[in-house]
């Protein structure tokens, strides 16, 4: 960072004036502030907004505000507090941090000549703060030695990070600005930040802590991005065995996906390192193989080496030998124990963390993958202690049952590969089933390990029942549910009070009434939903704040009001309707109120504004049914914006153009109705082609077409023809493959249409 100029020495911010320039970047200026209004001494750090005349520019103030709100939200021993914040008469914001004396970490090392095992710990507390950053779903961005302070006694606790002038959340596309030198290959193309991105820069990290320089030659930055992006960087050159040249190779690689899947997992492979155990890096090698065999069979192997040298040595010295033995074992028990954890911690904390957020389905894809490697490679280690399976086996299943949520999930944000979902489905099933036996049932305490494992079956079997659902397979949806119902009453039975497995339950019965609504099957669906109703009802009067539970209920409300709707053509049906699309709404605006980055709520709450249109054409407010329209729209354009790779997103976009054009139809305004319908192709047809498969996507690409060829009937006759036809195709395939629940467009009223066309 530069030097920031002089000309506001003296200066008041608030209760603090400026007393010396710190630095100078393409984000802002920070200085040495000290506290002016007498009321306690107190050194500060102040950031000011960059401006080359005092007047910041909006797209300066945007970025200042951005860092400001990052820093407000972050609370951690190793990163600097947010003090205070305001602007100054001049109208330039500032805001006031704790000031960080210290050293650059590159040059704190030279200086104190740390050892290689001094920087390994130094570098694991800079990896530690990093995963706490991507806890919180931001992304620094510059993990430069500069950012990275050491204070003058070099303890590892007094490593600072600071300077989020760049930094962003999980999905968002990177700043312009950036360090080349320590960026990332997809950084520097612009693609949006992971994790990842900051694995890679603790990577070039450790490369400069091992090698005392950067891995990247100095040259002119359109060389240097190159670089970054196509050569892979060359060995350390320094005296450091191979394991670790591997542990910088891998966090170093070029493709996201081939790097530590956190900055989490690359401190435990630096723990390894340091304690000399085998390194996930390496895992393939003779070296690691050797290492892993003594460890899995330490008992056999210590037997041997302790009864040759008992006839060397006597006694004294196998006493020695199997007190080694002892530590040797109680070591590989933690690595053990510290890489479940890890495993743990990446499937439940931090893909749960992120698991909401829009733009995070590949990162999420990345992370349960990554902690899937873990889990199985312990499963498989014959050194594991068999009373731990059960424990150990339900999490690799929660680890399946996740993969299946990204690759294809109905209803939540995933990849658009069904098949792909079900296999993970069905893989976390067996692993279950296995666990659990033929005739599983619960234990008497609930939060045992045969406890989990049934609840795990049971969302297996619902995640099961509703990908069945969505590809048209109703009797099997229908059996994978009822199986599902059964353990999750078994689970409430034996455990009564337990709002956990209460709300499991109920769930179960939202989904086989979802089934059986969208089936036709009303008396079916009135049962279930009556059940799951009275269930809801109860946990919320015990929970109000149970967020899961009042989407729940939303859910409910929703069907509730579509049942009404379809009931009869009355308008006191229509209005009856249109009130639990309402209650709907209001549950799920406040869910979104209070967490309005949740791409989950995003999601249905875009979903309802499409109910509460179709419902306000029935009550004949055609303009009010519009404007909703337009505002669910504008949610899941937004939403699938801001994570491309949503195939659920876009399903719901083209549902919402489809629904658009025929509000448009039905107030008169053709050429506003046939571009709708032409986006709500588009859209379905930028699906992949598992997600083009799903019964619901078909049904919108049907009415698409029919509402396309209607808008066009008078100004395009030929071409309104052609759309009616490839309506008529779609509508008969599916009545065929699942048959038309009442109130879907029917064959028969395409035909009608198409009977203007001539043959």
């Amino acid at each position: 960072m530069e030097r920031a100029p002089t000309a506001l020495t003296g200066q008041r911010f608030g209760p603090y004036r400026l007393v010396a320039p710190l630095g100078r970047g393409g984000m802002g200026e920070v200085w040495r502030a000290a506290r002016a209004d007498g009321q306690y001494e107190q050194q500060v750090a102040i950031k000011l907004a960059t401006s080359a005349d005092g007047v910041a520019s909006s797209e300066a103030l945007e970025r200042f505000r951005r860092e400001q709100r990052i820093v407000a939200g972050l609370d951690h021993p190793q990163l600097a507090k947010l003090l205070d914040a305001g602007v100054a008469e001049t109208d330039r914001p500032w805001f006031a941090m704790a000031l960080v004396d210290g050293e650059p970490i590159t040059r704190h090392c030279e200086r104190a000549g740390l050892d290689l095992p001094a920087r390994l710990r130094l570098m694991r507390e800079v990896c530690e703060v990093v995963h706490y950053l991507h806890q919180q779903g931001i992304v620094h961005a510059d993990l430069k030695p500069e950012n990275l302070l050491v204070g003058a006694s070099g303890a590892a606790s007094e490593v600072r990070l600071v300077d989020f002038g760049i930094a962003r959340h999980i999905g968002e596309a990177p700043a312009a600005a950036m360090t080349l030198s320590c960026a990332s290959p997809e950084q520097v193309r612009g693609l949006p930040l992971t994790p990842a991105s900051d694995v890679y820069a603790l990577g070039l990290l450790l490369y400069r802590l091992l090698a005392g320089r950067s891995p990247y030659r100095e040259q002119a930055a359109h060389a240097l991005a190159h670089e970054v992006c196509e050569r892979e960087p060359p060995p350390t050159g320094a005296r450091i065995d191979r394991d670790l040249e591997a542990v910088v190779r891998k966090a170093l690689q070029k493709e996201p996906a081939q790097r530590y899947a956190s900055a989490q997992a690359l401190s435990e492979e630096l723990f390894r390192c340091l304690e000399g155990l085998p390194v996930q890096a390496r895992s393939g090698g003779l070296h690691g193989r050797v290492r892993r065999f003594v460890l899995r069979h330490r008992s056999a192997v210590g037997a041997a080496l302790l009864a040759n040298l008992a006839l060397a040595a006597g006694l004294a010295l196998m006493v020695h030998e199997t007190q080694r033995a002892q530590h040797q074992r109680a070591r590989a028990e933690q690595h053990f124990a510290n890489v479940r954890a890890l495993g743990r911690v990446l499937i439940f904390d931090v893909h749960d963390a992120i698991q909401n957020l829009p733009g995070a389905t590949p990162a999420r894809k990345l992370v349960v993958e990554h902690a899937l490697s873990y889990l199985k490679e312990l499963d498989e280690d014959p050194s594991s202690d068999p009373a731990e399976d059960t424990g150990l086996r339900t999490e690799i299943a929660a680890g399946y049952r996740k993969v299946g949520d990204i690759q294809g999930q109905p209803f939540g944000a995933n990849l658009g590969d069904p098949e792909g979902a079900r296999r993970s489905y069905l893989r976390a099933r067996e692993l279950l089933s296995a666990v659990l036996g033929s005739d599983a049932k619960p234990v008497a305490a609930p939060g045992t390990a045969r406890d989990a494992a049934q609840r795990e079956l049971v969302v297996v079997h619902k995640r099961l029942g509703a990908l069945s659902d969505s590809l048209g397979e109703l009797a099997q949806a229908d059996a994978m549910l009822r199986a599902g119902i059964a353990l999750a009453q078994s689970l409430a039975d034996a455990h009564p009070g337990n709002a956990d497995f209460a709300s499991l339950l109920a769930a179960m019965h939202g989904q086989l009434s979802q089934l059986k609504f969208y089936a036709g099957d009303f008396p079916a669906y009135l049962q279930a939903a009556d059940l799951e109703f009275r269930a809801l009802s109860e946990i919320v009067r015990r929970h109000p704040d149970d967020r899961e539970a009042l989407m729940s209920l939303s859910v409910w409300h929703d069907l509730r009001g579509q049942y009404l709707a379809q009931r009869d053509d009355s308008l006191a049906s229509g209005r009856l309707a249109l009130q639990s699309f309402e209650a709907s709404m209001q549950l799920k605006q406040q869910l979104l109120d209070r967490e309005p980055r949740n791409g989950s709520y995003m999601r249905y709450a875009a979903s309802e504004h499409l109910n509460l249109g179709v419902t306000l054409l029935r009550v004949k407010q055609p303009a009010q049914a519009i404007a909703a329209y337009r505002r669910g729209t504008a949610l899941l354009a937004e939403l699938s914006r801001q994570d491309p790779d949503n195939m659920d997103a876009r399903q719901a976009l083209a549902l919402a153009s489809n629904n658009l054009s025929g509000a448009l139809y039905e107030g008169g305004d053709l050429p506003g109705s046939a571009r709708a319908a032409r986006e709500s192709i588009a859209v379905f047809e930028s699906l992949s082609e598992g997600a083009r498969a799903d019964v619901a996507a078909l049904r919108i690409q049907g009415r698409s077409h029919f509402h396309l060829g209607r808008a066009l009937a008078r100004s395009a006759p030929r071409e309104s023809c052609e759309h009616y036809r490839r309506s008529l195709a779609i509508l008969v395939a599916l009545q065929a493959r699942v048959g038309l629940a009442p109130g879907q467009l029917d064959p028969a009223t395409v035909r009608a249409a198409l009977a203007s066309c001539g043959p």
